[in-house]
């Protein structure tokens, strides 16, 4: 789930292969799963954690209550609406997460399909911006802590497309720019980001890409 954390802004998209891998655990013979992750995985959400240890103590689960019980108890009023939001998120940048190469332009096919689903996500994410606020300030301290970092995710989630779309085009500098904006944003909101989202890891494969390059960050952040 490691890399899935950082490279899938929705992070639900791979879920549905990581039940059907857990399912299949006791047909191979093996006992359990060990999951290798940093700590600070719950950003912008920790439905995948619940959804491993749910599924090992009970493989025949079904993976739709247990998202429901998940964004309920995480989310309260509006938890459906922010699942579903997820879910539209993983699908917008499923070309870019599952096969990087589909913007490379080695399949051409691919990637436009990808360019398009990238082009929608600034109105996914504005779309949902009245629920962030509706639901912000409501409810319990711990949801509406649920509900801001859903509300900050959706600024990095606009530049992660930026950033994606610039490649994609060949745009080098305009990928270099937006990167370095991102990176801005981490470090101005490193502290409230930090409990859930380990920073450093979350840019590496960025920088394996090339994204990072030539990014000195401000004095006293993790970046």
């Amino acid at each position: 789930m490691t890399w899935h954390h950082y490279r899938d802004p929705g992070y639900y998209g791979f879920t549905a292969v990581m039940a059907e891998d857990i399912r299949r655990l006791r047909r191979m013979g093996m006992e359990g799963f060990v999951s290798c992750q940093v700590p600070k995985a719950f950003f912008p959400h920790g439905y995948p954690t619940h959804l491993h240890a749910r599924l090992l103590w009970n493989p025949q689960a079904d993976t739709e209550e247990l998202a429901r019980e998940y964004f309920a108890g995480a989310f309260g009023e509006g938890s459906e609406e922010a699942r579903e939001y997820m879910l539209a998120l993983s699908d917008l940048f499923t070309p870019l997460y599952l096969d990087r190469a589909a913007l490379s332009g080695k399949d051409a096919e691919a990637k436009q399909v990808a360019l398009a689903k990238l082009a929608r996500v600034p109105r996914a994410v504005a779309d949902f911006r009245p629920v962030f606020a509706r639901h912000e300030s409501s409810g319990d301290a711990t949801r509406r802590q649920s509900w801001k970092y859903l509300s900050l995710h959706g600024d990095i989630v606009l530049k992660l497309a930026d950033i994606a779309q610039a490649r994609a085009a060949g745009k080098q500098e305009e990928a270099q720019a937006a990167s370095r904006q991102l990176l801005d944003y981490l470090a101005d909101h490193e502290r409230e980001i930090d409990p859930v989202l380990d920073s450093h890891w979350f840019i590496q494969p960025h920088q394996l890409g090339g994204d990072f390059r030539n990014y000195t960050p401000a004095a006293g952040t993790g970046l």
